[in-house]
Formats: C-alpha cells, sequence, structure tokens
C-alpha cells in the first residue's frame, strides 16, 4: 500500500464512485484489517448482547469487541459493568466460561480476585511477597470500557471515551430497531445461549448483505423458496431499502393489503407460522401502534445492519454479532429472541422457525455461507485482488423520506451496501 499525502486520496482507491466501486484487495489484505481493529472496532459503539441474558446480580456473560475478550456483568447494586477479560497482573482471562453467576472473579494464573464491578480484592500472598512494593488495589482493577450503554434491553460499549452518545451513533436508525425491540413494553428476551461458528471469509463480506441485498434471495436461496412455497414476486412487492449517514442499513416492508402489520407479513404466503402464533401478533399489534410512529407502526424490518458488525434478521427472530478473526475468518454468534410475555407455545414454534431456517444448520444459512467463502477465496488471488465489485444497482433511485427520516430506494437496490462502504472509507481514511 503505497502512502499518500491525502488519506481521503487513499481510502477513494479501495472505495470509488461514492460507494459503486468497492475493491476486493479490502476483503483479503492483512494490513487493512490491522487498520481496522483500532480505527473500527476501537471507536464505534458495537453491541455486547442483551440484558436478559444477565438477569439476576452476580450475572455475567463473555465475549469479543473486535478481537479483544470482554467480561459483561451485573452488580449487587443492579449495575452493568464492561471490562477487559484480562488480569490486570499478567494478562490471563479471569472468566473462563461463556455465562455464570458468580460473586467475583479469580485468576486461574496467580489467585489474583476482583469483583462484579471490576475491583481488584485481593492479591494472593500479598504480605509476604509485596512487603517492599505494595500493590495499589484501586489502580490494578479490570480494564474497563470507555463508554457503556443500553438502548432497549441491548447493551453497548466502546473503547473511545470520544465517541458519540449512543443514541447519536444509532441515529435514524433508532426508529427501525424500535419496530423489533419496543413493539411491547416487556420487550424481547434471548433464548438459550448464542449458537457461535466460524466461517472462511471477511467479516465486511458477511455485513454488506445483510445492509439490504435483497436481489440475491431468488437466486442464492432458490431452493429454499421453493421448499417453503414462496412466492417471489409478491414478496418484493412494497420492499424499500433505507439507509442513514451513520453507515446503517436495512430492508423492509410496508403493510401489506390485509392490514396484518406483523412481523412476519413478507412470509404471510404461504402461512409458515401457525393460526394461533400469527393471531399472537396481530393481538399485540394495538400495542405496538401506540408505542410507535405511525408510519413505523406499519413496518416489518426484514434484514439489516448497525455499522460495523451487528446484523438483524427479524423475520427469522435473530440478531447476529459478526466478529472478526482475521481478513480471512469470521466469527458468528447468532441470538435467538422472543418477546418476553408471549405465550409459551408461541416462543416454542419461533425457535423452531429459527433453527429450521437460519440458525447455523439451517434450510437458508449454509446458502450464504458458500457464497461468502467464495467471494473470500477469489479475493485473495493476484489477479482477483486488483479488481472491483461492482454495487450501482438503483444509483440515483435514492430518496429522502420525509416519515421514515431516512434515505430509501422503493425497489431492489444496492445503495444501503454502498452507504456501508462510504462509511468504511470514512473510518478507515486518516489510517491509509
Amino acid at each position: 500500500m503505497s502512502a499518500t499525502a491525502n488519506p481521503n486520496a487513499a481510502a477513494e482507491t479501495f472505495v470509488k464512485e461514492n460507494g459503486a466501486r468497492v475493491s476486493r484487495h479490502i476483503f483479503s489484505s492483512r494490513e487493512l484489517y490491522e487498520m481496522e481493529i483500532p480505527r473500527i472496532f476501537g471507536k464505534c459503539w458495537l453491541l455486547l448482547g442483551h440484558e436478559s441474558q444477565l438477569p439476576t446480580p452476580g450475572s455475567y456473560f463473555t465475549t469479543y469487541m473486535g478481537e479483544d475478550p470482554v467480561l459483561v456483568t451485573r452488580s449487587a447494586d443492579g449495575k452493568l459493568h464492561a471490562h477487559i477479560n484480562a488480569c490486570s497482573h499478567r494478562g490471563a482471562k479471569v472468566a473462563l466460561d461463556d455465562c455464570g453467576v458468580t460473586k467475583g472473579f479469580t485468576c486461574p494464573y496467580h489467585a489474583w480476585t476482583y469483583g462484579l464491578d471490576g475491583r481488584l480484592l485481593g492479591v494472593a500472598k500479598h504480605e509476604m511477597l509485596y512487603k517492599s512494593s505494595p500493590v495499589e488495589k484501586g489502580k490494578f482493577g479490570l480494564e474497563p470500557v470507555a463508554q457503556l450503554d443500553t438502548y432497549r434491553g441491548l447493551i453497548f460499549a466502546t473503547f473511545d471515551p470520544d465517541a458519540p452518545r449512543l443514541l447519536d451513533y444509532l441515529g435514524g436508525i433508532v426508529p427501525f430497531l424500535d419496530t423489533v425491540f419496543n413493539r411491547r413494553a416487556s420487550g424481547i428476551e434471548i433464548v438459550g445461549q448464542p449458537q457461535k461458528w466460524r466461517l472462511p471469509t471477511n467479516w465486511k463480506i458477511y455485513q454488506d448483505n445483510f445492509s439490504g441485498d435483497e436481489y440475491h434471495v431468488s437466486s442464492t436461496h432458490g431452493s429454499a423458496i421453493e421448499a417453503i412455497g414462496l412466492d417471489w414476486d409478491a414478496y418484493l412487492q412494497g420492499l424499500v431499502h433505507c439507509y442513514v449517514e451513520e453507515g446503517h442499513g436495512l430492508s423492509a416492508h410496508f403493510e401489506q393489503p390485509s392490514g396484518r402489520a406483523d412481523p412476519y407479513t413478507p412470509l404471510e404466503q404461504p402461512e409458515i407460522l401457525s393460526p394461533a402464533t400469527r393471531e399472537y401478533f396481530y393481538a399485540a399489534l394495538q400495542e405496538a401502534k401506540e408505542r410507535l410512529s405511525p408510519v413505523h407502526s406499519r413496518c416489518q424490518f426484514v434484514a439489516g445492519t448497525v455499522f460495523p458488525n451487528l446484523s438483524l434478521l427479524p423475520v427469522f427472530n435473530t440478531f447476529r454479532i459478526c466478529h472478526p478473526k482475521g481478513p480471512g475468518v469470521t466469527e458468528l454468534w447468532a441470538y435467538c429472541y422472543v418477546d418476553r410475555e408471549a405465550p409459551e407455545a408461541v416462543k416454542r414454534e419461533l425457535v423452531h422457525w429459527y433453527n429450521s431456517a437460519n440458525g447455523p444448520a439451517g434450510l437458508i444459512e449454509q446458502d450464504d455461507s458458500a457464497v461468502w467463502e467464495s467471494i473470500a477465496v477469489t479475493a485473495q488471488g493476484g489477479r482477483g485482488r486488483t479488481l472491483y465489485s461492482h454495487y450501482n444497482m438503483g444509483l440515483g433511485d435514492e430518496r429522502w423520506h420525509e416519515g421514515l427520516r431516512c434515505t430509501i430506494t422503493s425497489r431492489l437496490s444496492e445503495a444501503a451496501m454502498r452507504n456501508f462502504y462510504r462509511r468504511w472509507a470514512r473510518a478507515m481514511g486518516e489510517a491509509l
């Protein structure tokens, strides 16, 4: 990568024509990946999980921010905390399990102990071994994240003390998130633990798909569409692509002629879910209308991306966190959620629907995985890395929608993907 006096010009060598051409080099370059970790994963707000994973004081779970292991806890006073999961003494992980309930954490290496709020509580054999140089416990707690905040039960954090507040970072996607996480006063809950698997692909290949690529569905998922009997032409009616300048994008449907605006309206033909489950959503619709804006209460959020690495697929009751593990490896953590106050029979059916369709061995998921891997392979070649991918579908069709407070295109488009890569280029510009 050649140096340049103009960092923005360097970024533009990778993302050209307002995002319509993207260099495949960014999918395979180790050098660029090493820049992404501090510039993107070190500065953006990243989703850690959901408050329902911490139901009681003493609850904790472990996750990642970029490649940094992170420990998320609920202390005795009910407050949430997030710290680097590394002992301040020599760096060993203090929490080895994915989740649990505890009174504190003891490093397995030298037995330094920490409270749920990250404070250093004890140093093994301190009086015997540290007589000449006592450890000041107040200075050696676990390393905290710079900022921690929640929205509708979603727990976010950032390493950047100067990052904008969470609501400002989420920006125009907030009312769309509300259509998923704020339909009922009780909110949602996570079912079980996240399913985790690795893909041999770059994290951006995965994320740009969720920002609004409905173009691939009829070809990549043709057999699945045939198996469930979905009328693809009918599905496309009323589909819009939306994006906001913060880099977030999504595809959505709006109320169908039937008027039954529930999260599954795009899949209403055929009726994949049981009449009882559909009746539950129809009965809950009035509460949703009271909690959402008039235009957003008619919205069915199909799929979307919150930059950089949160993806949502509400029609399959899942959101995912995409953890980068190198330029060619991505670890996906998929969370299945349901309305907290839904009947148990409805919850069971939705979990089954998620697992059969978009779990790691689901009818749809494996189609995508094979394609994403192949893109990563072609981007590694000596010639392949010099080529550009094209995202020019619907270029010029974008228009501002006052009611939705975002830019939309009312037919198949790659506008949200262009927006994703423009945001990537802005984040990377000063580093290139």
